[in-house]
């Protein structure tokens, strides 16, 4: 999961913004006005390493009441990158997640937790665990216009690094041990 996003981090780091013609059929597709393409089509062309700057410059050059309804259509247009490299980090992190952190954090769960508090812990973990996707959710339009995409998925990743440490170091190994023989070794080690 960690070397998916972090190489979706890389793409989009890696990426570039800048319009071209390619851009202006975009933007008419998207119905953005024909005199405001006319007006970008005689500007200077200049390239942009982020979505940011390259939204600052044209709000700069154009005004931002005239740019901001067009933000998406715009950043799409102007973004030049290696979408197949994005393509096959997502496709490796969902395939990385389906294998490992999703399943297998239930599974741990239901053994890790004492026979007499199983229930209830299993539930308290469950709300925790839909709270923070559903805080993610409602974040990450935030991360992306606040770090970029590069940032957006460079936090991400490093935070799947940092899990990927604390499971090697902190997580005991559970196959091939009863639920009896679990608990009094955590019980012991705690």
């Amino acid at each position: 999961m960690a070397v998916s996003l972090l190489m979706c981090s890389w793409a989009f780091h890696a990426s570039s913004y800048q319009l071209t013609e390619k851009s202006f059929v975009v933007l008419q597709e998207n119905k953005v006005p024909a005199g405001l393409i006319a007006d970008l089509k005689n500007s200077e062309k200049n390239v942009f390493g982020t979505d940011k700057e390259f939204i600052a410059d044209l709000e700069k050059k154009f005004g931002a009441d005239q740019i901001k309804p067009y933000h998406d259509p715009l950043v799409t247009a102007g973004l030049n990158i290696r979408a197949s490299l994005v393509l096959i980090a997502i496709i490796g992190f969902v395939a990385s997640f389906a294998i490992s952190l999703g399943p297998v954090m239930w599974v741990l769960l239901s053994e890790i937790f004492p026979n007499q508090y199983r229930g209830m812990a299993m539930s308290l973990a469950g709300f925790w665990n839909a709270t923070v996707s559903a805080s993610v959710t409602f974040i990450f339009p935030w991360e992306l216009s606040h770090w970029g995409s590069a940032g957006t998925f460079l936090g991400y990743g490093l935070m799947a690094a940092a899990a990927m440490i604390f499971v090697l170091l902190f997580i005991p190994e559970t196959k091939g041990k009863t639920l009896e023989e679990l608990e009094g070794f955590l019980m012991r080690k705690g």
